[in-house]
């Protein structure tokens, strides 16, 4: 078993709870467990105004351990991956609206009403 698997049952911060806390570093890209030092920490990947950072927060305390942009190379490089991944696969999920499949469901359960307020901008109607 690797020491991430023992580790994680203690972790108190779900990566959702996670990606939250980071939000105000920047919008978040991606996350992870880590093994830094013997802490397990999350480590979120964000972005803000074209700048990379990763953000560390202790996955059992839930403070924010460490902000650092990113400048290593082969790291920059996976942070402008994943971005471009993310906004790639977007449009397709806009394009088809299978991102409203959720409120659908709440929809059938009674919990949401059908009507759509979800306005649609010109250029998507073209």
């Amino acid at each position: 078993m690797t020491a991430i698997a023992k580790a994680l049952p203690e972790a108190t911060i779900s990566i959702a709870q996670g990606l939250k806390l980071s939000e105000p570093e920047g919008k978040p890209i991606s996350a992870e467990y880590e093994i830094q030092s013997g802490m397990l920490l999350l480590s979120v990947y964000t972005i803000k105004e074209n700048q990379f950072s990763e953000v560390l927060i202790n996955a059992k305390s839930g403070s924010l351990e460490q902000v650092e942009p990113l400048t290593d190379a082969d790291a920059l490089k996976d942070a402008q991956d994943q971005s471009a991944a993310m906004a790639k696969a977007k449009v397709p999920l806009r394009y088809t609206r299978i991102d409203a499949l959720p409120q659908l469901f709440n929809v059938l359960r009674g919990e949401m009403s059908i009507i759509d307020s979800d306005a649609y901008s010109p250029s998507f109607l073209n």
